[in-house]
């Protein structure tokens, strides 16, 4: 749902107004609200601090008279007697405002024969101060009374004078208390008691509500401020009782300890000239936005009335109405800029597009030497441009159009004649093809035999390796029993020496046995002959043992000689394990190039199908580009003529 301009504007000054008018009543309420207090407790406080003065002053008067009765030597005279003593102190009422003195010696015995030692102004006065009591219940005659107090001075007698004050007398005193309609004063003992109010029960009944409050938690507010009366302190406070709010300003008395004046009035009263202010406050508030409300009402009329106008017409414009008039405002401020612009631009508009749609007109006609007659202004200059530019972009487009129609007449035929060119040559390149294809086969097959023949011949040179091994692991363990056989020639070498020296010491044996035969004679015979067969076993030993050695000196040459020739072997063997491991290797190489050669044949067989594939299509489309060159050629002839009809 639209807004419309002028409840916007009354929306806008309304809420504007009342927001202003709030915050004005606001401010000034809350200010006056800050006054009237800051004005109540500075009343207040001043009349409770006159009163405090008032109070203290008639205090002082008390002091003062019963202060100068006790100066009097005759009240204590010994040498009159006690009728004439009382006559003296009944004499001495005359001025004051006591109703009776009386004298009490040191002890408390009194003239009128009552004990008076126990009493708080009693104690006081013996101390030397001259003491107020707050009011007590007296024991001559049962009254309520204000007693008073002071030390004898005269004739350095001992015991005090005292006098009786009516309870109502601080209450006379602060009788004039007046604050709002029903505000008044009241005073308080160091113990929080009432001693003195406008209501005479309250002092009558001792009325105390700091002590209420330990019963009743309701009089806590007024207990709260009164213990600070109590305490000598000054200030304000606001508190309930028995159902009222009530605003209270205190201070204390001068003079006396924990006595306390207090002025109060209910917080209605307080209040009751704010609320007042606060009434014609809201009536003014609603006042001026009724006055608001009608003047933005004429005001939002004469604006919004034009604004609307142009509004609808700006509808009708965006409709594509450059017909209709503009209503222009009578008023001489923004709206009639805003109708007259509004009227101005709705006819550049219209001029603007009847130049394009004549330009666009004769465009279609094929006349693109037309040219714009409008003057375009500000951010529609550059449509201006554009329309020149267009036109003339065209008359280069289809003046390069009609030339490279030209060109193309001529390029196909061109290309038709080298499509039927190609189509020839590609036929003939497809036979070739053909005939490559097949030697390229024939190769295929010879390299996948050669492949396989390679695989045998490294299959053979393995097994050859193999055998080659198995041979050179017998020569190694020929030599290790070559070698075995060399060892045991030496020690049978040995051996045989060891026999040769058995020989030769038998041989050296028998001569010495043949010496020991000769010499003994005829009974050595028999054992010379033993010794000459010795002599010839022993010669006969050392020539087998010399024969022998020879035979094993031969034999270990041999051997020697067999076991070089084993190495030597051995070594060629090594070197033929070495050979055949490089013959197998490049034979597996062999091997691998010729798979490896077999698969390109393969892939370059492949390859020789696809080439002829696309040869064949390649002669398909010459013929099928042969065609299209003809038909381009009329398609040439027909954009020619059609490109002739613009003149450019």
């Amino acid at each position: 749902m639209k807004t419309s301009i002028k409840s916007r504007i009354l929306k806008t000054v309304l809420i504007s107004s009342v927001v202003v008018g709030f915050l004005i009543s606001a401010i000034s309420c809350s200010t006056l609200f800050a006054l009237l207090i800051d004005n109540n407790d500075h009343d207040a406080s001043l009349m409770a601090k006159a009163y405090s003065l008032n109070v203290k002053y008639a205090m002082d008067t008390i002091k003062a008279q019963i202060e100068n009765v006790a100066k009097n030597e005759h009240i204590t005279d010994q040498s009159l007697s006690l009728a004439e003593r009382k006559k003296i102190l009944a004499d001495a009422i005359q001025g004051t405002v006591f109703s009776d003195f009386s004298v009490s010696d040191e002890k408390g015995k009194t003239y009128n024969d009552t004990d008076i030692s126990e009493r708080e102004y009693f104690k006081q006065a013996m101390n030397g101060n001259t003491y107020i009591s707050s009011p007590v219940i007296r024991k001559t005659d049962g009254k309520l009374t204000i007693m008073v107090g002071t030390p004898l001075k005269n004739n350095n007698s001992k015991g005090i004078v005292y006098g009786a004050i009516d309870y109502s007398f601080f209450s006379n005193i602060i009788s004039n208390i007046k604050i709002g309609k029903t505000g008044y004063g009241f005073i308080i003992d160091k113990t929080g008691t009432i001693i003195a109010h406008p209501d005479s029960k309250m002092v009558e009944e001792f009325t105390n509500y700091i002590e209420k409050a330990k019963e009743d938690s309701s009089y806590s507010q007024i207990a709260a401020f009164m213990q600070k009366m109590v305490g000598g302190e000054s200030g304000s406070a606001v508190y309930k009782i028995n159902g009222q709010w009530k605003y209270i300003a205190y201070m204390p008395i001068e003079g006396v300890e924990g006595w306390s004046i207090g002025v109060t009035v209910p917080y209605g009263e307080v209040l009751s000239s704010f609320w007042t202010t606060l009434v014609v406050c809201l009536a003014a508030l609603a006042f001026l936005t009724a006055l608001t409300i009608l003047v933005s009402v004429k005001i939002s009329n004469s604006i919004a009335k034009p604004v609307k106008a142009a509004t609808e017409r700006l509808e009708a414009l965006a409709q594509g109405d450059l017909n209709s008039p503009v209503e222009i405002s009578k008023t001489k401020d923004e709206t009639l800029v805003l109708t007259t612009a509004l009227s101005e631009t709705i006819s550049s508009l219209k001029s603007y597009i009847g130049d394009i749609e004549n330009v666009l007109s004769n465009i279609s006609d094929g006349n693109l030497q037309v040219e714009t007659g409008t003057n375009y202004m500000g951010d529609f200059a550059p449509i201006k441009d554009s329309l020149e530019n267009i036109l003339y972009s065209l008359s280069e487009v289809f003046s390069d159009i009609n030339t490279a129609a030209g060109h193309v007449r001529a390029g196909a035929e061109q290309v038709a004649s080298g499509a039927a060119v190609l189509s020839e040559s590609a036929s003939t390149e497809a036979s070739t093809m053909e005939e490559l294809s097949a030697m390229i086969s024939e190769i295929s097959n010879n390299t996948k035999q050669n492949a396989k023949n390679a695989k045998k011949a490294s299959a053979l040179a393995k097994e050859t390796f193999n055998q080659v091994d198995e041979g050179h692991k017998s020569m190694s363990q020929m030599l290790e029993a070559m070698q075995d056989i060399n060892n045991s020639s030496e020690q049978i070498s040995r051996i045989i020496k060891v026999i040769d020296d058995i020989a030769f010491q038998t041989n050296i044996l028998a001569l010495n046995a043949a010496v020991e035969a000769a010499r003994a004679g005829s009974a050595g015979k028999g054992f010379a002959v033993v010794a000459d067969e010795v002599r010839a076993l022993a010669e006969k030993s050392a020539e087998a043992a010399k024969d022998t050695s020879k035979l094993i000196e031969e034999s270990i040459s041999n051997v020697q000689t067999g076991t070089q020739l084993a190495g030597n072997t051995a070594g060629a063997l090594d070197k033929i394990v070495e050979m055949v491991s490089q013959v197998e290797e490049f034979i597996n190489r062999i091997a691998e190039a010729s798979e490896g050669q077999a698969s390109a044949v393969e892939q370059i067989n492949s390859g020789m199908e696809q080439i002829t594939d696309v040869i064949q299509r390649n002669s398909a489309t010459a013929e099928e580009s042969a065609a299209a060159s003809q038909e381009l050629t009329g398609q040439a002839n027909l954009l020619k003529e059609k490109i002739d009809r613009f003149k450019i």
